[in-house]
């Protein structure tokens, strides 16, 4: 029997062609927090977008989009043939730089902001290591100025603590994203931040825009949650607490589903939970 050759690896086979996602770049926006790496976005356009200059398209900015940006990029023509979401502009959110350490990055990015504990509620309004306030002021600006990207329409999604990251957004800045989408999210974090920041935007603090949601009760936004059914219990039972939590708040104009993905945990519940999460989101945009 012939002895068996060992493996080839790509980085010893430079002859191989890798593996591109077509219709998809890497760009870099300057830093703009202290003394960290600039901020990437991964994009990957319609496939009408050339076709169609004067388009304006709907954007999903994707957190952890190192991990994740493919497979909601595979995902995603599967959904268009379907005639289940309109075309999109997809926004994977990263860091530039050599090697930049993700695993610490994401942990100070998507955390609570540390001012977050106080009684005014936290808003994205200035630039600086806050990444609310980066995506906001540089980063959507930037998507904004580059690309044909619709302004009217933004859906932010995340898994884990970008997950709970894309709920705070959602009540720190409840303008700023049409929909959000949150999977495994950990909301328990920070002896339950995400229910004490929830319960202060009811009660109309953090400035005039929720001083009117006060009085007239709205939040505008569609929201979906999915947690899978062999994750962490205390994560799922956390999950199913916010969602009757804000069961109770009864906010005009606000839409959520939540969905528990029978069999998963917590990061393999991602390929039903995009794809779910994706079609709620646009679910008013699409007609049948």
């Amino acid at each position: 029997m012939p002895e068996r050759q060992p493996r080839l690896l790509r980085e010893n086979n430079p002859d191989f062609r890798s593996f591109v996602l077509d219709g998809s770049h890497i760009r870099d926006i300057p830093a703009t927090r202290d003394g960290g790496p600039a901020d990437r976005v991964i994009v990957a356009l319609p496939w009408s977008y050339n076709e169609q200059p004067a388009r304006q398209y709907p954007v999903v900015y994707l957190c952890d989009g190192f991990w994740d940006f493919p497979l909601v990029w595979g995902m995603y023509s599967h959904l268009l043939w379907d005639a289940v979401i309109p075309e999109y502009i997809l926004v994977g959110l990263a860091y530039g730089g050599e090697d930049p350490d993700v695993g610490a990055l994401r942990k100070l990015d998507l955390a609570p902001p540390p001012h977050s504990a106080g009684s005014s509620l936290p808003s994205a309004d200035a630039h600086g290591n806050d990444y609310l306030s980066r995506l906001k002021h540089a980063i959507i600006p930037f998507v904004e100025s580059e690309y044909g990207a619709d302004p009217s329409f933004r859906v932010l999604a995340g898994c884990s603590i970008g997950g709970l990251f894309a709920m705070g957004a959602m009540f720190r800045e409840p303008q700023l994203f049409n929909a959000i989408i949150a999977l495994s999210a950990t909301v328990a974090t920070e002896n339950r931040w995400l229910f004490k920041l929830e319960q202060q935007f009811r009660a109309g603090g953090g400035g005039l825009f929720s001083a009117l949601i006060r009085r007239r009760r709205e939040l505008p936004v569609r929201l979906f949650m999915a947690a899978g059914g062999d994750d962490d219990p205390s994560i799922i039972a956390a999950l199913g607490d916010f969602d009757a939590q804000l069961g109770r708040s009864n906010y005009r104009f606000f839409e959520k589903s939540f969905r528990i993905v029978d069999g998963e945990k917590h990061a393999a519940l991602k390929p039903e939970g995009f794809n779910r999460g994706i079609r709620f989101a646009f679910k008013s945009l699409v007609t049948l």
